[in-house]
């Protein structure tokens, strides 16, 4: 049984998808031929030929010459058309820095962090001038990401000429999965901005090679948490679900799905008890019973033989991502979803496992930084890990997210000396009630002390901060921003969000616990059934957040939200480490 494996186009251009490659080893071991093919970096590399790149300015050129009137009667922000009239005027110069690091194998990049953010400049201003004549009279990349008409038209602007991913589907990819000849094909989605780059890989496929596609990703299993619900599933979920079936979607964790799925096929068997699978049965889409998830002992080391580690990537230093475990171990915070979206339950894999595979990143890959995944390391593994490195005298830096555990004050020191450089913590707000009321289960001064030791022993942090949880006061969110301007040389990064009623977290299963109340839906989100009845509102919540982006003590530490932006947490890690 052969299998392809594909990304969508949208995803981390510094590292490869640790989806795929956890699932091609998964399958690999139980015996089916894999091939691993990161779409979504292939394809960047490909729309970043400085050649082709000329060759599509001029279209863009002609776009940008629109959008100052477009804007003017939109209401879009200045910045917007300030950054087109820039791209515009200085684009022989954005060109001639591509022409300096883009090769046909891959990218050529300097180890300074100048140069490192003077390329990622560079590629940002490219791939988001190339996108106006894809993009809404407000300056959105394609329209709404998710509404799955055809053919895509985006506001006022619609696509002049072919599709570009579309173009790089026919003359590149298709050709190379032709030469692989797969049975069947496994898409991944993560994201609403990649839905439309994904229907099109799809169709190819399905036009092209005449097999079946297997789609999964957090984004797939969003819309059939919502298509499947006990009340008879949201129409307008099993829709969007429908439009993604050729014919299958993996539900959750898809390594048992999937491999069972492939036996099956090959067999010439029945396919619709396999559990854990979505199907499209003409216009109706069809559930199994939920798949049981993987022990974590049966998960094999992570291969990277497949993906262009040190060539395409565009990091001068050699990243990879690593899981210790699936689900979240403290999995009680009140306004997270995550537990009902990607459908795990907590898992952890011994800390000698993880160290056996950050061993072989490093001596057979030569990875020198690995971001773990986890939705939280635990202090157990934090604890164990850094023990194993430090008595093998393994010479590989790592981070990734934690919670404010008073036990991190006794572990930082020996992390650091481990190799832990980078650590993002889940403030949300540094009002203790509201941290109460968020189940969030530490104390701000705790959080304080352990930020002072992440500095002490240079390990750079990223905060997340959330604004108008229910029943917050102005005065409340205020002291999450006293405590950041008081820690501001504490941590590197922050992200700031509003808080959004999601259905499948604690809140939404009591909303009337957490000061909402019913009221007639006027709008289809998930939220719209409930209004606060205290507290700051949505909009104070956005106001503030706007606010943060000129604050005199945070300015160049809030990281967008935008997701065609790349400077994300990646980028601010390399950027630390380039010099280090």
């Amino acid at each position: 049984m052969k299998v392809a494996l594909l990304s969508v186009p949208g995803l981390s251009p510094f590292s490869p998808p640790l989806s795929l490659l956890s699932l091609a080893a998964y399958l690999t071991n139980n015996g089916v031929d894999v091939t691993v093919i990161d779409v979504s970096i292939e394809y960047l590399h490909y729309r970043l030929d400085p050649d082709r790149s000329a060759g599509c300015f001029h279209v863009s050129t002609e776009t940008a010459r629109r959008v100052s009137t477009i804007a003017d009667m939109t209401g879009s922000d200045l910045s917007f058309r300030d950054r087109v009239a820039r791209i515009a005027e200085q684009q022989q110069q954005i060109l001639e820095r591509l022409r300096a690091v883009w090769r046909p194998t891959g990218f050529l990049l300097n180890r300074t962090a100048r140069d490192f953010c003077e390329v990622i400049d560079a590629v940002s201003d490219t791939l988001f001038f190339l996108s106006l004549p894809l993009r809404t009279p407000s300056g959105s990349p394609h329209g709404n990401a998710l509404s799955l008409n055809r053919p895509w038209v985006c506001g006022s602007f619609s696509l002049r000429g072919p599709d570009p991913f579309a173009e790089y589907c026919e003359s590149v990819l298709i050709p190379m999965l032709r030469k692989s000849a797969p049975d069947l094909a496994g898409v991944s989605f993560s994201y609403a901005i990649q839905a439309k780059n994904g229907l099109t890989l799809i169709d190819e496929i399905v036009r092209n090679l005449k097999v079946p596609v297997v789609v999964g990703g957090s984004l797939f299993y969003y819309l059939s948490s919502a298509g499947a619900n006990p009340d008879g599933g949201n129409s307008e979920a099993l829709q969007r679900m429908a439009a993604f079936l050729r014919p299958f979607g993996v539900l959750g964790e898809g390594e048992k799905p999937f491999l069972q799925l492939c036996r099956r096929i090959e067999n010439g068997q029945t396919t619709t008890d396999i559990p854990g699978l979505a199907w499209r049965r003409g216009e109706q889409v069809c559930f199994s019973k939920p798949s049981v998830p993987v022990d974590m002992v049966e998960l094999p080391p992570i291969e990277l033989d497949q993906v262009p580690i040190g060539q395409k990537y565009l990091s001068p230093i050699r990243m990879a991502p690593l899981m210790t475990s699936r689900g979240c171990y403290w999995n009680q915070c009140s306004f997270c979803d995550h537990a009902g979206v990607i459908g795990s339950k907590w898992r952890e894999m011994h800390p000698e496992r993880v160290y056996r595979n950050l061993e072989r990143y490093s001596q057979k890959y030569g990875i020198e930084f690995v971001l773990f995944c986890d939705e939280s390391t635990s202090p157990r593994m934090l604890k164990g890990l850094g023990e194993l490195i430090s008595s093998n005298q393994l010479a590989i830096l790592y981070g990734g997210m934690a919670r404010f555990e008073k036990s991190l004050l006794t572990l930082i020191n020996a992390s650091a000396a481990a190799g832990c450089r980078f650590l993002a913590f889940g403030l949300e707000s540094a009002c203790q009630r509201i941290v109460h009321l968020m189940n969030k289960g530490f104390l701000v001064e705790d959080a304080e002390q352990v930020l002072l030791m992440c500095k002490r022993h240079n390990i750079t942090v990223q905060l997340f901060t959330m604004f108008g949880f229910p029943t917050e006061k102005l005065s409340e969110a205020e002291e999450t921003i006293n405590f950041m301007e008081r820690n501001h040389d504490r941590f590197g990064t922050f992200r700031a969000v509003p808080w959004f009623f999601r259905d499948s977290s604690p809140i939404g299963r009591n909303p009337q616990l957490f000061g909402l109340e019913s009221q007639s839906a006027s709008g289809t989100d998930e939220g719209s059934r409930f209004r606060l009845r205290e507290g700051i509102s949505q909009e104070v919540a956005a106001a503030l957040i706007r606010e943060l982006g000129h604050n005199d003590r945070l300015k160049g530490k809030m990281i967008g939200n935008a997701q065609d932006d790349l400077r994300q947490e990646e980028y601010h890690i390399i950027r630390c480490l380039c010099d280090e």
